[in-house]
């Protein structure tokens, strides 16, 4: 028995040793932070994952008497910093999400929400560009929402294009390729805009990986795929 613990031990520490040297370690701590603005009302609020009655790696937000004219607002924010669940494409070097924003706009007149998220610093070795992804999902859209992700590092600020999008249901994703150059951090903004008495349910993702080619094809080319036949069954 000794002898395969023995074996095992030494197969982890030579896969760890290769991932290593490709360049596809865990990411080190990022510090989380939330920001929310009430674009008709002005109201403004800042979270960390450092705040007491928050989680390191998680922010949770959910006011009881509501944000500005959202009488509705109910968020978690999560980054997986310290391992965090997996998330497809594999060999991810970092992720934020925006989970399951559910939101309704309690006023008689149209207003926007403005959601920004972001985690740094993550540290990576120099190595092959990291590919930078952009996910947003529905299952419930009553407004128009945009989201766009961006990775910053010592060779600058590099972003996706915007998804744009009022959509009921829907799956989108875009991407952008981003050097790596040491450190980095990841955020995002979602922006979504509601008429009188609106909601919506909205689920943002940026993530910074490395995948195979094929991977990320397959992925990015599912993803629209998957929120267009979502899409036409509520429509039926």
């Amino acid at each position: 028995m000794m002898r395969s613990f023995i074996k095992n031990w030494a197969r982890m520490a030579a896969a760890a040793t290769l991932a290593a040297a490709l360049g596809f370690a865990a990411p080190a701590r990022a510090d989380l932070t939330l920001t929310l603005q009430d674009v008709q009302t002005g109201d403004f609020v800042t979270i960390h994952d450092t705040d007491a009655g928050q989680t390191a790696g998680k922010i949770s937000f959910d006011p009881v008497a509501g944000f500005g004219n959202f009488m509705t607002l109910d968020l978690t924010v999560t980054s997986n910093y310290n391992g965090g669940l997996p998330f497809p494409p594999q060999n991810t070097q970092g992720r934020i999400q925006d989970n399951q924003l559910s939101i309704r706009n309690g006023s008689n007149v149209s207003d926007t929400l403005i959601l920004n998220v972001t985690a740094t610093p993550y540290s990576q070795p120099m190595g092959t560009p990291m590919t930078l992804i952009n996910r947003l999902a529905s299952s419930d859209n009553e407004g128009e929402a945009t989201f766009t992700s961006s990775l910053t590092s010592g060779a600058g600020t590099f972003s996706t294009t915007t998804i744009d999008t009022t959509d009921l249901t829907f799956n989108l994703a875009t991407s952008a390729l981003a050097p790596r150059s040491g450190d980095f951090s990841l955020s995002n903004v979602m922006q979504v805009t509601l008429g009188a008495g609106a909601s919506a349910q909205l689920t943002g993702t940026t993530i910074a990986a490395v995948p195979e080619p094929a991977t990320l094809a397959l992925t990015l080319a599912g993803l629209p795929l998957a929120g267009l036949a979502a899409c036409r069954r509520r429509k039926a």
